[in-house]
């Protein structure tokens, strides 16, 4: 990985213990998502069950590892090909969870797990767990729109002040004779927390069709009509206090 300066010119070259999928700043340090790839001791199989998926780098030293896999791959078959990790950080803390399992997860800047948070609204359609063997080859077209489209997914994890904001998303995984329809999770709905007492303040508040929640801030930004230019961002608040009933 390469540290930029601020002119954008290259400046120093860290070596990670793996392949970063994605980074945010923790203080001045750098918390990077890692691949499920990310640990892989010589002589021992490049997947590995149970890695742990972020690192935070300190300059050129990771500080800490932390967060396995929050799941066994070889009793959650075909999750590994489909499973993505949500976060987002706020101060110290960090909220992270699987894309298809609440909680989430709070971990302290220490890299310590220091309380969950969140529970899905009765709507909520968990992703399958399928026993080994349970698709046939050659028939996957036929049977993974059938078996894994319509779940749902939390899909992203956003921070508005003290408010934890969770995307869900549907599944959706196109059958051969839907050519029009593109693979993957869209954002249909929002459950908002007070993120320092767990509290769930609004449930499956719903998004437009076709729009992308792209990360909080001051605002809860939100891209309309993704599909085709021109593209327009949403800027999204919230009430302080939820209305009454």
């Amino acid at each position: 990985m390469t540290y930029l300066t601020r002119d954008l010119l290259p400046d120093t070259i860290v070596r990670i213990p793996g392949i970063a999928r994605e980074g945010a700043s923790l203080g001045e340090d750098l918390l990077l998502r890692m691949t499920l790839t990310a640990e892989r001791p010589v002589g021992i199989s490049r997947f590995v069950d149970r890695p742990r998926l972020f690192h935070r780098l300190a300059g050129s030293e990771v500080a800490w590892s932390a967060f396995r896999l929050p799941f066994v791959p070889r009793e959650r078959s075909y999750w590994r090909s489909f499973v993505w990790f949500p976060f987002a950080v706020a101060g110290d803390s960090i909220y992270v969870a699987s894309s298809f399992r609440y909680p989430v997860v709070i971990l302290s800047a220490a890299g310590d797990s220091i309380g969950e948070i969140g529970a899905p609204s009765a709507a909520y359609r968990p992703f399958p767990v399928l026993e080994p063997g349970s698709l046939s080859p050659g028939r996957y077209a036929e049977q993974l729109p059938r078996l894994f489209g319509g779940s749902n997914t939390l899909t992203r994890i956003s921070v508005l002040g003290s408010r934890l904001v969770l995307t869900h998303g549907v599944f959706r995984y196109p059958s051969a004779s839907d050519a029009f329809t593109a693979f993957g999770s869209y954002h249909a709905s929002l459950d908002i927390y007070d993120r320092h007492t767990g509290t769930k303040l609004y449930e499956d508040i719903p998004l437009p069709e076709g729009s992308r929640v792209l990360g909080g801030g001051r605002y809860l930004h939100v891209l309309d009509d993704r599909g085709f230019p021109p593209w327009r961002i949403t800027k999204l608040s919230f009430r302080e206090t939820p209305p009454d009933g």
